[in-house]
């Protein structure tokens, strides 16, 4: 519900809050069975996900000094830059791909 991977404490909070103020609406984060009311369904699915320890469990991706220089982006740099074949064999490399 909060975005953090673990579905814990926090999130059947959340959820609990909302049920007790009978919160209702389109794209709710704590409406997690899409019915748009927030209420007893909702916060069955979150305690029993939380009770089990449910998280997300995502690839590691390379750090800053895993990838070439040439590689690194800028985030204000729209420009487009053609890779040479070396490059882009160890972005495969690091990446796994």
């Amino acid at each position: 519900v909060n975005q953090d991977g673990i579905i814990d404490a926090s999130d059947l909070s959340l959820v609990e809050n909302d049920v007790a103020l009978s919160i209702d609406g389109c794209r709710m984060p704590t409406d997690i069975n899409g019915d748009f009311i927030v209420d007893a369904g909702d916060l069955s699915i979150v305690e029993n996900n939380s009770t089990i320890g449910l998280s997300v469990i995502t690839p590691c991706s390379p750090g800053p000094s895993e990838v070439p220089e040439k590689v690194r982006m800028n985030m204000t740099n729209t420009e487009r830059t053609l890779l040479d074949k070396s490059v882009k064999e160890k972005i495969k490399e690091v990446s796994g791909f």
